[in-house]
């Protein structure tokens, strides 16, 4: 099962049968890089390089990490909850699962290119409105057509259907490479420049940092929420 963003309750301490991973461990992953590969220790790989930020935090089953593992970047895997689209959906903080914990999910740390990220032509809406949030499609895309966004090219960001504390962001196919497990399903290109790795439960460690998403000028993002 994916990060679904289900019905729950957040939960941020894990399993204590899964050990956290030190920065000092000797320990090297490989990722793809086009059609090269490049050896990355762990520190490096669980952190933004000088031109990267942290997007966000996913948690799947094995079988999806070890697919955006190999991918090196995440795929058009399809969502398990829809309450703002198809896409690929993510918590700012490590540890913010709406869900029953399973110990047999991994944790995924998400990062992109600042320049695209950041960049105005990319498009960011904040859907601050509980109707459109809650699988009533028609309600989403009048909301975001009424503010000049088209659904499916944008990064949407919103509260939590039901836990209205926590936020979630949704990065739709478009921007998501083809997934090999399902290849027929609606894809695009890593425009993004995002990256990802991920690792068993705890295997980030601790005291992970937030995804700032409240400073990236994200549209109708709501005062009140000075932090992600």
């Amino acid at each position: 099962m994916d990060q679904s963003h289900a019905d729950g309750t957040s939960w941020s301490q894990y399993p204590k049968s899964f050990s956290t991973l030190s920065s000092t461990r000797d320990y090297v992953l490989a990722l793809p890089v086009g059609n090269h590969s490049t050896s990355l220790s762990l520190q490096e790989a669980i952190s933004p390089a000088p031109d990267e930020l942290i997007v966000g935090y996913r948690y799947v089953s094995k079988e999806k990490a070890d697919e955006y593992n190999k991918a090196g970047t995440l795929t058009a895997i399809p969502a398990t909850t829809k309450s703002i689209g198809e896409g690929a959906y993510l918590s700012p903080r490590l540890g913010e699962f709406p869900g029953n914990p399973d110990q047999s999910y991994w944790e995924c740390i998400v990062f992109g290119e600042k320049s695209k990220i950041l960049d105005a032509q990319t498009p960011k809406l904040f859907v601050d409105d509980k109707a459109a949030i809650s699988f009533k499609r028609f309600k989403l895309l009048l909301y975001a057509n009424k503010r000049g966004y088209e659904l499916g090219k944008t990064l949407l960001f919103s509260r939590h259907f039901v836990l209205q504390d926590n936020l979630q962001m949704l990065i739709p196919p478009v921007f998501l490479v083809k997934s090999p497990s399902d290849p027929s399903r609606p894809a695009g290109e890593n425009r993004l420049g995002l990256r990802i790795h991920c690792t068993p439960l705890g295997g980030l460690g601790e005291n992970m940092p937030a995804a700032d998403w409240h400073s990236w000028n994200i549209h109708d993002w709501p005062a009140s929420i000075t932090k992600a």
